[in-house]
């Protein structure tokens, strides 16, 4: 015997439901996903605006530090000639001080000289006072 027209059309719907609730399972699973893949994406965008900001700013903070060093740099050439201005000054006041020393000496002994030479003549008038 063959199956009712409304036995047929029942099973016809049965399966025409079960295949709505699987779709609408998946549709439901398939939210969900898009769901956290939007949130995913917000979270990407969100840290890329955050990295962008961050590179923004260490771009800035080496420009800077580029610009510090510059500076020291420049100072630190102005101390180096400065040190050799010094350093020449200081060489040309010890020649200064040797050739000081030499002529101190000179008249040091020139001196002795001198006061030897005063004495012997101090000496001979005494002894020419005596004589007379």
């Amino acid at each position: 015997m063959w199956p009712s027209f409304t036995d047929i059309m029942t099973v016809v719907v049965l399966i025409f439901l079960v295949a709505l609730v699987i779709i609408l399972m998946r549709n439901t699973e398939l939210v969900g996903q898009l769901r956290e893949s939007v949130s995913q994406t917000e979270t990407m965008t969100t840290q890329r605006g955050e990295m962008e900001m961050r590179i923004a700013t260490l771009g800035d903070e080496v420009v800077r530090l580029r610009s510090v060093l510059a500076q020291a740099e420049a100072e630190r050439s102005a101390a180096e000639e400065t040190i050799v201005l010094k350093e020449s000054e200081i060489s040309a006041l010890l020649d200064d001080v040797g050739e000081m020393q030499k002529v101190r000496q000179a008249l040091a002994s020139e001196k002795a000289d001198l006061t030897e030479e005063l004495a012997a003549v101090e000496n001979e008038r005494q002894q020419l006072s005596t004589e007379k």
